[in-house]
């Protein structure tokens, strides 16, 4: 018995089909999402002290950053001491009113004390401070 072929057009011949590739792709975005860690770093340079009794917070606290030179900066914005209300809508969005103060090594304790000062005043209810966990002293 003989068969006889239709005539192949190009339509037939160059088709590629992205179903597979699409379910790839998809799969790959998932990943990258799930294994993504999501911290906020601050970008102000900062040097933090370090501490034995450094422990991780159970929480997403509002971000305060005192930098070397006394500079405050709320969420990499900076922020003037007698503007309480930045740092109170930051406290808004955060259910525990925690504040975490990223402060350098070399910030005096009068300026800490000044930001924790006006960090209850905006409406914190927790204040906690940023440390590597290490040994006490060393550098």
């Amino acid at each position: 018995m003989i068969r006889l072929r239709a005539p192949r057009s190009e339509a037939d011949e160059a088709r590629v089909d992205l179903a597979p590739l699409i379910d790839v792709v998809f799969l790959l975005l998932i990943f990258y999402v799930l294994a993504a860690t999501f911290v906020t770093p601050t970008a102000l340079p900062i040097s933090r002290p370090s501490s034995s009794q450094a422990q991780a917070l159970p929480s997403r606290p509002a971000l305060v950053a005192i930098t070397a030179d006394g500079a405050v900066w709320i969420n990499d914005q900076p922020w003037n001491l007698d503007d309480h209300a930045a740092l109170s809508r930051e406290l808004d969005e955060r259910s525990e009113g925690r504040v975490l103060i990223h402060a350098d090594g070399q910030v005096s304790t009068q300026r800490l004390v000044e930001v924790m000062d006006a960090c209850v005043h905006a409406g914190a209810r927790a204040i906690d401070l940023a440390a590597d966990q290490g040994r006490r002293g060393s550098r």
